[in-house]
Parts: structure tokens; C-alpha cells; sequence
């Protein structure tokens, strides 16, 4: 059983397991709030006529279903026993997003994220805007990379892309197995 108590700056969520016929255990974790460009979001993406759902949204903003998660949620987990990392969003994410679901620049300087209207109110005044572009979607054993590409853009120049994401990919990889393994304890 799953039970919420959401108060303005704290989100509690109570577990209950029956592990035994005697024994009941409860494990309470704090759990950050959302963010307000986040609950934004997630309104206007639940009000929108399709009722867009977190992997249609987020496709037609070309990030993935995890990260538009992370985006409305205001937190992302870190590791099991853990509780979640408070998380927001890159600007250029949250204008993405607010694009999908139909947000303006306005709104989302009320919602104290200047720079995510900025990056908006730029892609609004992109002279390919009306382009419809699609997502090519590169998967490597090392991750996925994401590009948005126009429909009709050579083969040749694909492979190119796919190319580079991989490397981006493998890239990154490596960066990150570095940064993990310096801040690993030395044993002794």
C-alpha cells in the first residue's frame, strides 16, 4: 500500500509491506517537491486536447520519457535505498517541453525560469521553425543520443550523425566511469 502526504516543500511517501504474518514494516523517505516549471508542465501537458502522456510528450520534444519525468517530478532516484536527488532541468529542456504543451515565454518567467523562456522565446523565433523535423535516434551498448533532423536530410549525412553519436556516447561513457572512479574510496 502507497500512501502520499504532499505539503508545499516536501512530498512523503509511506510504504507498507507485509513482509510476515506477523511482521508489518514501514519505510517513510523524503522525496523533494516539484519544481513550479515542472507542475507547469505537468498541467498544461494533462490539459492539452490529445492528454498527452509523459512518452508522447516527450518524444515530440525530443528528450526521453525518463528526463520529462525527472522534469515534472522535481527529483530523480539515485540509488536503491536512497532517497532521490532534487532535479531541474536544463533551460533548453524545459523550453522544449513547454513548446509540446503549448507554454509561453510569460508563463514560464512567473515560474521564476527566465532562462528556459529565453531559450523558448529563441526556438519561436527560428526561421526553420515551421520545418517538421524528425528524431533519429541513435542506440549504442554505451546509451542513446537523440537528433532532430530534417525529413529529408541525405543518408549519407545520417550515418555521419550516427557516427558522431556513438563517439558522443562512448565519449560520455568513459567521462563518467573516470568521474565515478575518482570519487570511489580508495580501500585500504
Amino acid at each position: 500500500m502507497l500512501v502520499s502526504v504532499i505539503s508545499a516543500n516536501l512530498c512523503l511517501y509511506l510504504t507498507v509491506s507485509n513482509w510476515t504474518a506477523r511482521e508489518h514494516r514501514l519505510m517513510a523517505r523524503e522525496v523533494p517537491a516539484a519544481t513550479r516549471e515542472g507542475a507547469l508542465i505537468r498541467s498544461a501537458r494533462k490539459s492539452t486536447p490529445e492528454r498527452l502522456t509523459i512518452p508522447q510528450a516527450a518524444e515530440k520534444a525530443g528528450i526521453s520519457a525518463e528526463t520529462w519525468g525527472h522534469m515534472e517530478r522535481g527529483h530523480k532516484p539515485v540509488g536503491r535505498g536512497q532517497p532521490p536527488a532534487p532535479y531541474v532541468a536544463q533551460a533548453d529542456v524545459v523550453a522544449r517541453a513547454a513548446r509540446v504543451v503549448g507554454l509561453t515565454s510569460d508563463e514560464l518567467r512567473k515560474v521564476d525560469r527566465p532562462d528556459a523562456a529565453e531559450a523558448l522565446a529563441r526556438m519561436l523565433r527560428d526561421p526553420h521553425d515551421d520545418e517538421q523535423l524528425e528524431v533519429l535516434k541513435i542506440e549504442t551498448r554505451r546509451g542513446r543520443v537523440w537528433f532532430e533532423v530534417r525529413p529529408d536530410l541525405e543518408e549519407s549525412r545520417r550515418e555521419l550523425l550516427r557516427a558522431w553519436g556513438e563517439e558522443m556516447a562512448e565519449t560520455l561513457y568513459q567521462q563518467q566511469l573516470a568521474a565515478d572512479h575518482q570519487d570511489k574510496p580508495a580501500d585500504k
